[in-house]
């Protein structure tokens, strides 16, 4: 049985300003200490005026949102008007399908359609352009050893937790 619970946008997505926008609801569910959550439906974002043209992120891809060090999260929670902009960006990250700095104007673009503030979007932006490689090598090093990031099976207990859930045979697509 799937976990269907509502994330923590939980709002309809058809945001648009020009011509980017996300579309569908977002809908995630967490593992149980709510560090890491899969997406419940794709997510799908488009442009015209950056490459490339569309993402799709997978149903049953797992993100931990903005990675933003701990001391930080009272003025930059890891969840906020930047959360389907991360979700979209760590996507990226795994996938490498564009190079780091893409990513990262992409992930920016994203912050201005959804109304982040510009003074947060150009302290995230800023801190990711000087700090973002290590995720970049990490993730890539991940690949390589054969670490998967899209879900095919999810829990149905709440407290199962990311960690235990991966190592499972078989949740992997």
């Amino acid at each position: 049985m799937e976990a269907e619970t509502l994330g923590p946008t939980g709002q309809q997505s058809d945001v648009s300003h020009g011509a980017r926008k996300f579309r569908g609801r977002v809908q995630l569910a967490p593992f149980a200490q709510m560090d890491y959550w899969f997406l419940v439906r794709p997510l799908v974002w488009s442009s015209v005026n950056i490459e490339p043209h569309k993402i799709e992120i997978p149903r049953g891809f797992v993100t931990d949102f903005a990675s933003i060090p701990w001391p930080f999260w009272s003025i930059f929670p890891p969840i906020g008007s930047y959360g389907m902009p991360a979700i979209m960006h760590d996507w990226l990250y795994w996938t490498q399908i564009v190079d780091r700095k893409q990513a990262d104007a992409i992930f920016h673009v994203a912050m201005v359609e959804m109304q982040t503030p510009g003074w947060k979007r150009y302290v995230i932006y800023g801190a990711l352009r000087l700090f973002g490689w290590t995720a970049w090598r990490n993730n890539a090093r991940a690949k390589l050893r054969g670490e998967k990031r899209v879900l095919k099976s999810f829990p149905n207990d709440p407290h199962t937790d990311w960690i235990h859930w991966r190592a499972n045979p078989g949740v992997f697509g």
